[in-house]
């Protein structure tokens, strides 16, 4: 390990009760990278995500960073936010921090975990960035997409819509296209058939009935489930027997309850499967047919 050159890897959240796709993807980067590095996993409190990295043989380091919504909603006063965040105790911890273990390089994930990225910058430590969500567009957009390009090296967008708000110049520069990827022997391909039995069963749908899903670790506006209601309503008016599951926590009570009432409204609800956080992610997938 002596030989290898240190990098650091920041996730915006540890949650306790279930992991993210951004918290899978950040990881599965350790994982990959720990070959050739001496990769350090950065969290906010200890959760899934860091039990997990310990059983990987990946060193966690805790540290309360605070983030920067904004980034995400950006709105005229962000940039002068974000220099308040760079007074604050946390980002001075941070510096101290980084200062004395001098990484070859950071990882910070997310576009609300901006002090990472500056911290990093201001001691001359390169920065790559990930992007895992499409930033809002408004007319304050520019400021947020300014703030990543001045504090990175290399942007990580996983998909065409993340990299969208960027600059031609800038992806031209920076931006490089890296959808999400995976451990194929967690995924458990080889059990699928006998993992779609159980789990149809336990959800009371019929070997030829056709199950489409909706997953997601937290399910908030930003995720969509309001859509899926209205593609299940169109759908169903043209496939009359098939049936919807909606995998995922409410992370937004409000949000997810309003959409339950569409369901019913639309006079669906018995078409329709709610059940929480899925631990085993194989057997949700394979239990769905699209």
């Amino acid at each position: 390990m002596a030989d290898k050159a240190t990098i650091v890897l920041f996730s915006h959240v540890s949650n306790t009760r279930s992991i993210t796709g951004a918290e899978k993807l950040l990881l599965f980067f350790a994982q990959e990278l720990s070959p050739y590095f001496n990769c350090i996993l950065v969290a906010p409190q200890d959760g899934k995500l860091t039990a997990q990295a310990r059983s990987f043989g990946i060193s966690v380091h805790l540290l309360s960073i605070p983030l920067l919504y904004g980034m995400y909603t950006p709105y005229g006063g962000l940039e002068a936010d974000a220099r308040k965040f760079q007074e604050g105790r946390e980002y001075h911890e941070l510096t101290d921090w980084l200062t004395s273990l001098r990484p070859a390089f950071i990882i910070t994930s997310t576009c609300v975990h901006a002090l990472p990225a500056m911290a990093a910058k201001s001691l001359g430590i390169p920065v790559i960035w990930k992007i895992s969500e499409t930033i809002t567009d408004n007319e304050y957009t520019p400021i947020s997409v300014e703030l990543i390009h001045r504090n990175s090296d290399e942007i990580l967008a996983i998909s065409q819509t993340a990299a969208a708000c960027f600059p031609e110049e800038v992806r031209a520069e920076k931006v490089i296209q890296l959808p999400p990827s995976w451990n194929d022997k967690e995924m458990m391909i080889e059990a699928w058939s006998k993992l779609r039995g159980e789990r149809r069963r336990e959800l009371k749908i019929k070997p030829q009935e056709q199950l489409v899903g909706y997953i997601s670790s937290f399910i908030n506006k930003e995720k969509g489930l309001e859509h899926f209601v209205k593609m299940a309503v169109l759908v169903y008016a043209v496939h009359p027997s098939a049936k919807f599951v909606v995998i995922g926590s409410a992370g937004e009570k409000s949000y997810y309850d309003r959409c339950v009432r569409k369901v019913k409204l639309e006079g669906l609800y018995t078409r329709f499967k709610f059940v929480g956080y899925a631990e085993c992610l194989p057997s949700a997938y394979c239990a769905v047919d699209v």
